[in-house]
């Protein structure tokens, strides 16, 4: 199991595997074996990071014979609830919702302006990157087949919007839901679709649900993080 290679210090994995949790690894090997993987994390945890991480390895290695040609960051404009209230094109529209893709990047040592697959004006794709970061707003009709998708912030998508991307999912692709489910900003949390596909997969063989319960930033966040 690639958790293995890890712990016993053989895969140094983009500088994080010294620190790893048993729920980091556990996180990896459901990733090399499933294909919809849910996770749970608090504040700090490093979900973003470690999505990040796998997909990078997993785009440019494969494992256990399967590979992916690209991989997919989607993100929630929730705090607009449109893209479209926004001035500039797609690309500019963008760039307030990816900073956590961004740093995720940079932590495991990648050049964001080199990973990153854009799109011109007629949604063309352009560069030699092998991410794309994508607004669920754009996705509506498109298939998703031999790709890594992230949906992060997960708790910030309806079920609606959730089920928007998931119906657009292949079985030969790996699809990463993460978010926090104390923390939703959507207007009605009660309308965040997070924790009732979690439940939904919850049984399902192919499916894992797991949680990342350690916060690394320290005892502010983590002490904060606890307030409900």
């Amino acid at each position: 199991m690639l958790s293995e290679q890890i712990r016993n210090g053989n895969l140094l994995f983009y500088g994080l595997g010294a620190k790893a949790t048993e729920e980091q690894l556990a996180f990896v090997d459901a990733c090399t074996e499933k294909i919809i993987v849910f996770l749970d994390s608090v504040a700090g945890g490093g979900k973003t990071t470690w999505a990040v991480a796998m997909a990078h390895y997993l785009v440019h290695h494969g494992y256990n014979g399967r590979k992916y040609k690209s991989a997919m960051y989607v993100f929630a404009s929730v705090q607009e609830g449109s893209l479209g209230h926004r001035p500039g094109n797609q690309e500019e529209k963008e760039r307030a919702y990816i900073d956590p893709l961004i740093d995720a990047l940079i932590t495991i040592g990648c050049q964001p302006e080199k990973e990153l697959i854009r799109r011109d004006e007629l949604g063309k794709k352009f560069g030699q990157g092998w991410i794309e970061p994508r607004s669920h707003t754009f996705m509506r009709g498109i298939n998703l087949p031999e790709q890594v998708i992230i949906i992060d912030k997960a708790q910030n998508f309806t079920k609606a919007e959730l089920k928007k991307i998931l119906t657009r999912v292949h079985d030969s692709s790996l699809t990463i839901v993460i978010g926090h489910s104390g923390q939703c900003d959507l207007k009605n949390p009660s309308m965040s679709g997070f924790a009732e596909y979690i439940n939904h997969y919850s049984t399902e063989p192919y499916a894992y649900v797991g949680k990342f319960t350690k916060n690394f930033r320290g005892v502010v966040a983590t002490h904060a993080d606890k307030l409900k």
